[in-house]
């Protein structure tokens, strides 16, 4: 039995023996949780087994009021703001042109989609409804009390300064699309994927794998991704917006065999062109695209000669540079070239699901 010590130090070893603990513990565990499992940890005080501590489930970090509906909130808030903006006749009567057009334009993307209407019809009313709204938008921050407003541009600025995040070699101009994070962006990342991991991959039970970034040829060739993966694009002359030919062809030619003046002749060839468009080279397409004439369904600018687009980035594997490779294009060929190990591993029953987190 153990000789009781005086409180001031018994309070000394209860500290140091939870601060020594708690690197041990996982990050998900409360503060108050480490100092009770140091506690029954403690030399001087009880002790409890392995299986009654494994027993207790880590409880994850939440803020102070998770889960009182603050989304909901701030939403009630700005319906209140817009309802206080509504009843100001002046700011109204600004507003309710640009409301009607916005309606307009949802009730014509919405018939598009219920007619089957050729996809790139769609995506033109997609974008001007775009706008439209994007015009509301500004005009109601415009009119709109001070307190509503939200100023992205330095938000972005405090998040950069903070190092949150910013772009890849800024200092040599930078790339687009490109991002590096700082501390504070790695911790909310690393927050964010364990919280993921919990939920879908420990909760679902599912297998992690974490396979090589590197892919070599033969795996790619096997799955048909280095035959088949690019492809033909074509370019605004003007702007530069990309368009995936083999779409701008069907959608084209389906646009045209929709229209009331269209011969059954004609309907007839786009019907066949559609049909074999899959198997074309890029040779035909372009045949195609110049009896055609087609433009940008966008802008209606001259288009360019039909290019090759590879989807995958190759590399070379070894100081010899003999062995080619690729960057995986996605994250499925690790867990499926494993998919024996993993069926192994699981004693011979069908894995429910298989995870990988990575680029």
């Amino acid at each position: 039995m153990h000789q009781a010590l005086p409180v001031g130090l018994r309070r000394i070893a209860l500290f140091r023996s939870a601060t020594s603990f708690r690197s041990l513990l996982p990050l998900t565990t409360t503060p108050r949780s480490w100092f009770e499992v140091a506690k029954f940890h403690h030399p001087f005080e009880k002790v409890c087994s392995v299986r009654q501590y494994s027993q207790q489930k880590p409880a994850i970090r939440k803020p102070f009021n998770w889960g009182s509906n603050k989304k909901h909130r701030d939403f009630k808030l700005k319906a209140q703001i817009l309802e206080s903006m509504a009843a100001d006749p002046k700011i109204e009567e600004q507003l309710a042109p640009l409301r009607e057009a916005v309606k307009e334009q949802g009730d014509l993307v919405r018939k598009l989609k219920a007619e089957g209407a050729p996809e790139i019809d769609v995506k033109k009313a997609v974008n001007e409804l775009k706008a439209r709204k994007k015009i509301l938008e500004d005009r109601e921050l415009a009119l709109a009390p001070s307190v509503a407003s939200f100023d992205r541009a330095r938000m972005e600025d405090l998040l950069k300064r903070r190092f949150f995040y910013d772009q890849s070699f800024a200092i040599y101009g930078g790339i687009t699309g490109q991002y590096d994070f700082g501390p504070m962006g790695c911790a909310l990342k690393a927050n964010m994927i364990n919280v993921w991991r919990q939920f879908f991959v420990l909760e679902e039970q599912m297998l992690e794998v974490d396979c090589s970034i590197l892919t070599p040829e033969p795996v790619l060739k096997a799955s048909g991704h280095v035959d088949r993966f690019a492809d033909l694009m074509v370019k605004d002359v003007k702007n530069g917006e990309c368009f995936r030919l083999d779409h701008l062809i069907k959608n084209h030619l389906e646009k045209l065999a929709a229209a009331k003046d269209a011969t059954k002749e004609l309907k007839d060839e786009c019907e066949d062109i559609v049909i074999k468009l899959d198997g074309m080279n890029k040779a035909e397409m372009a045949a195609i695209l110049t009896k055609f004439g087609m433009k940008s369904p966008i802008t209606g600018n001259d288009l360019t000669e039909p290019i090759e687009f590879n989807l995958m980035f190759g590399t070379q594997i070894g100081p010899t540079g003999l062995v080619k490779g690729f960057l995986r294009p996605e994250t499925a060929q690790g867990i499926f070239v494993n998919f024996k190990r993993l069926l192994e591993f699981n004693q011979g029953k069908l894995p429910f699901a298989a995870a990988q987190i990575g680029n």
